[in-house]
């Protein structure tokens, strides 16, 4: 049984207990991935302890995911969920804060219009955020839709309002004043 260990000890934390480490079971076997391939439960470490952020508080690190498996979507690929993160920390903005990158998923999944296709939702940084105007502010470029799609017309393509922006803004000279022409 490859739960013998809390089989006898009642403790489904035993091996770290035990040890000292909680990195004990990827140490012992040299697989980040044991407790999963042990248990054919990949989310065993939620499941035995009921906290969704255990493997966090074990490790100190909050990318602990990403960092033992090598894949900044493990959670979502583990789950099965891309709101996994937010589900798991209650803030929309996780990856964000866990990352210090405003555009961190742009970057881990290649496609700028990454936060639109995992939510379904185009007006999804409006929404997560509160502020109309989030991709100018993290960026820091006003002409930042432009510049991430390749289309000048993107937030009427996204949108599927002209005057989108007008709309957004609250100011129908919002273009003028963004691009200063």
């Amino acid at each position: 049984r490859s739960d013998a260990l809390t089989v006898c000890t009642g403790r489904s934390d035993a091996l770290t207990v035990y040890t000292g480490r909680s990195d004990a079971l990827t140490v012992c076997t040299g697989r980040s991935d044991a407790l999963t391939v042990y248990t054919g439960c990949s989310d065993a470490l939620t499941v035995y302890t009921g906290r969704s952020d255990a493997l966090t508080v074990c490790t100190g690190r909050s990318d602990a995911l990403t960092v033992y498996t090598g894949r900044c979507d493990a959670l979502t690929v583990y789950t099965g969920r891309s709101d996994a993160l937010t589900d798991c920390t209650g803030r929309s903005d996780a990856l964000t804060v866990y990352t210090g990158r405003s555009d961190a998923l742009t970057v881990y999944t290649g496609r700028s219009d990454a936060l639109t296709v995992y939510t379904g939702r185009s007006d999804a940084l409006t929404v997560c955020t509160g502020r109309s105007d989030a991709l100018t502010v993290c960026t820091g470029r006003s002409d930042a839709l432009t510049i991430c799609t390749g289309c000048s017309d993107a937030l009427t393509v996204y949108t599927g309002r002209s005057d989108a922006l007008t709309v957004y803004t609250g100011r129908s000279d919002a273009l003028t004043d963004c691009t200063g022409r």
